[in-house]
């Protein structure tokens, strides 16, 4: 053999072929750290239309609303013939126990006398003069605004402990009103009797709204008086 042709070998190991170079040449920049790109940004918002609903519809409150019926009597039969519930007759005579009221002049106040009977006279005087003619319904008391009376001005008022809805009374002198008020001291309904002083009158109111008060006053002339007070009864 040649010993110029083996001096001439080259020493070491063979050059690689160059697919095998552009290989290495990739992982060598993965291993040296190049940075793998990543897409941070956030893709666009679309925002969604806003789109006011309808209100929602609603049920309209229900009023209920009470038309005041009031029904006038000028006789005593038919307004107790009338009357859906029993009736309280207060006769100015005795008390709610039964005890006779002595009432000469100048009277007592009616007061507490009936308050069994769910009623207060916050004003009305009973009178029963022995002295005088008597011309009531039921002897021998009536029901004035004068003599002992309180407070001024002097009428006959009255005060129920639970509403009621018939309210009467007999007007024995001058012409008279009977008044009635609700809860809220509203005037419900009112009545006069006629200006006759020599006849007796009844006069009566029945109402479909509660009556919590009324008032038996004079409207003109002399000799105010009245008797036989009928009213709803409280139970």
């Amino acid at each position: 053999m040649d010993s110029r042709r083996l001096g001439s070998r080259r020493t070491g190991s063979r050059r690689p072929p160059l697919g095998v170079l552009a290989l290495m040449a990739l992982l060598s920049l993965a291993l040296t750290g190049c940075e793998t790109l990543t897409d941070t940004t956030s893709p666009p918002t679309t925002a969604l239309p806003t789109t006011s609903l309808p209100p929602v519809a609603t049920e309209p409150a229900i009023t209920t609303t009470i038309v005041p019926v009031v029904v006038s009597y000028t006789d005593r039969a038919a307004f107790e013939a009338a009357a859906p519930r029993a009736l309280q007759l207060v006769d100015f005579d005795t008390d709610y126990q039964g005890v006779p009221i002595v009432a000469e002049s100048p009277g007592v106040h009616a007061g507490n006398y009936y308050k069994g009977y769910g009623i207060i006279f916050a004003a009305g005087v009973i009178f029963g003069e022995p002295n005088l003619a008597f011309n009531g319904v039921s002897a021998p008391n009536t029901i004035s605004n004068s003599g002992d009376n309180t407070p001024t001005p002097a009428l006959v008022d009255v005060l129920f402990d639970t509403p009621v809805y018939e309210v009467g009374i007999t007007n024995t002198g001058a012409e008279a009103e009977l008044r009635i008020f609700d809860e809220a001291d509203t005037l419900i309904g009112s009545i006069r009797s006629d200006a006759d002083e020599a006849t007796n009158d009844f006069i009566g109111l029945s109402s479909n709204i509660p009556i919590r008060s009324m008032e038996f006053d004079f409207a003109g002339g002399m000799g105010f008086e009245g008797d036989d007070l009928l009213f709803t009864k409280i139970s």
